[in-house]
């Protein structure tokens, strides 16, 4: 009997093993994302998450057109785009989900004359420079 209680222990054992990474939260997903600024204004970027329940916001952070910057945080991420000269006019807020894969993302204003942008991924991959 106690040969049998090993096995099964030991079977137990590999099944924990090999199922604990599809049981680990969305969160442990890290991702660096790089955000680039291709409109001919200056726009303010703030990016949020939600870590164990509460909103997590990280620094705002001011481009000017050509400008990037590089963010790195859990999960999935917030991202809030403003005008810079009217801080209260938001021009874009979506999601950018966790992913393995860094990313390189634009601001882009496909109409001038609307006071909104997009974020569109441009690139993916796992070695992005900095």
């Amino acid at each position: 009997m106690t040969r049998r209680l090993r096995g099964i222990l030991k079977t137990g054992a590999m099944v924990i093993a090999l199922a604990l990474p599809f049981l680990l939260p969305a969160q442990a997903l890290a991702e660096t994302i790089v955000i680039v600024n291709d409109t001919k204004g200056t726009v303010v970027v703030q990016v949020a998450t939600v870590i164990r329940g509460a909103v997590r916001r990280g620094a705002p952070t001011t481009l000017g057109p050509g400008e990037k910057t590089s963010i790195t945080v859990l999960g999935n991420k917030l991202v809030n785009v403003y005008d810079a000269r009217f801080p209260n006019k938001m021009l874009f807020q979506g999601t950018i989900t966790a992913s393995k894969d860094d990313g390189i993302y634009a601001i882009k204003q496909p109409d001038p004359r609307l006071p909104k942008v997009e974020v569109d991924m441009v690139k993916s991959g796992k070695m992005m420079p900095r």
